[in-house]
């Protein structure tokens, strides 16, 4: 069994050709560049190229404009978008709390909010599989797990101002949205991570700025659960409605196959109206795959350190051992039944108390950039 370090590297490395040389080499991004430079899709679809009035912003979210305006209108591209999008907005809270805790970080970790808008905007795959295994090798390193009590305390308003309300906007948006309104709310969308951080901050800095001073050493665990649970239970319920739906509507065009099972004939079938829609939804399906297989093997990691006692033990013991195992087994029901985006969460919610109990007498500015091991199991 190969590393999960080198598993994870790994996933990127297949993720770069398959999602965005998919869309160069099938003609996706061609179509796209033309529906943006003429102003219309080729089913007449208006295509805008003023979403937040900044030039400069404009011109970078055309991308992703004409990328998302085909997929988000209706069908099982919609529920596609729903699913994929919930877990992506969850791994983002998942950055911005490791962004948050105190003492040195690697530098992904330290630039969590800039890291999770570049996978938002080249396909999750792409780079969520190198942060976990980045943050596993965090855990190997002296530094705090705690957070300052008051950015805790603001990861609750932030789950809701910046990862659910973007969220809604664009995916579940109100009748009344105006096309116009809709591709400025995707490019709201799009900056979802630096939502967060500015919510994080201007909370945990100007109204509960001074609670460190008065709460106790893990008070902070407590606001961390519950930005964990929020978020989990938010990405189950995507996911269950989405395989739910898939699996007993009677709408045309939407079942079980349609939603999760990549087609690559239905690209090269596509007509000119639809050649944007089916290729972002090949990318879609195939960057929710890899995404869920590298959230598995973070769990599966995240579990055999708790299991296994710290994450020492875990990154002496064989790379096949009991820990291993059940969580395997444990981490592949989940990702089925609830989503990889829930199912991270519920582990990462489980192990907060034991990185306190890992690291109880960790200092802070402790230089700790990206740690290698010998062994190479992380």
């Amino acid at each position: 069994m190969i590393s999960s370090r080198a598993t994870f590297y790994t996933l990127s490395v297949i993720a770069f050709p398959a999602l965005l040389g998919g869309l160069l080499v099938n003609g996706t991004m061609a179509a796209m560049y033309r529906a943006w430079a003429s102003g219309t899709f080729a089913d007449g679809f208006p295509c805008y190229h003023v979403y937040s009035g900044l030039p400069v912003i404009d011109w970078i979210e055309a991308i992703q404009v004409t990328f998302w305006t085909p997929i988000v209108q209706n069908g099982a591209e919609l529920l596609q978008a729903r699913m994929l999008c919930a877990s992506l907005q969850t791994a983002g809270l998942w950055a911005a709390i490791e962004n948050t805790r105190k003492g040195s970080k690697h530098w992904i970790l330290q630039y969590a909010p800039i890291y999770a808008f570049l996978w938002g905007a080249c396909g999750v795959a792409t780079l969520l599989p190198i942060y976990c295994s980045v943050e596993l090798s965090q855990r190997l390193t002296n530094t705090s797990p705690r957070l300052p009590l008051a950015k805790a305390r603001a990861l609750i308003p932030a789950i809701f101002i910046g990862l659910m309300y973007p969220y809604y906007l664009m995916l579940m948006r109100p009748a009344s949205t105006t096309p116009v309104q809709h591709q400025a709310f995707i490019t709201f969308y799009q900056f979802s991570p630096f939502f967060v951080y500015a919510c994080i901050q201007t909370f945990g800095s100007f109204l509960w700025k001074d609670e460190d001073k008065v709460a106790g050493p893990d008070a902070d665990s407590y606001f961390v659960k519950a930005a964990y649970a929020i978020a989990g239970v938010w990405s189950a319920v995507a996911y269950i409605s989405v395989l739910l739906i898939s699996l007993f509507s009677s709408a045309p065009g939407v079942s079980f196959t349609r939603v999760f099972v990549p087609s690559f004939t239905a690209v090269s079938k596509a007509t000119a109206g639809t050649h944007i829609k089916e290729g972002s939804f090949l990318f879609m399906q195939i960057d929710y795959i890899i995404v869920a297989v590298a959230c598995g093997i973070y769990a599966v990691k995240t579990l055999e350190m708790m299991w296994l006692g710290s994450p020492e033990k875990a990154a002496a013991a064989p790379r096949w051992n009991h820990a291993v195992a059940a969580a395997t087994v444990f981490t592949t029901v989940s990702t089925c039944l609830l989503g990889p985006g829930a199912t991270v969460s519920a582990v990462l919610f489980a192990r907060e108390g034991f990185l306190r109990k890992w690291r109880p007498e960790a200092k802070e500015g402790v230089v700790n950039g990206f740690k290698p091991l010998t062994n190479g199991t992380m």
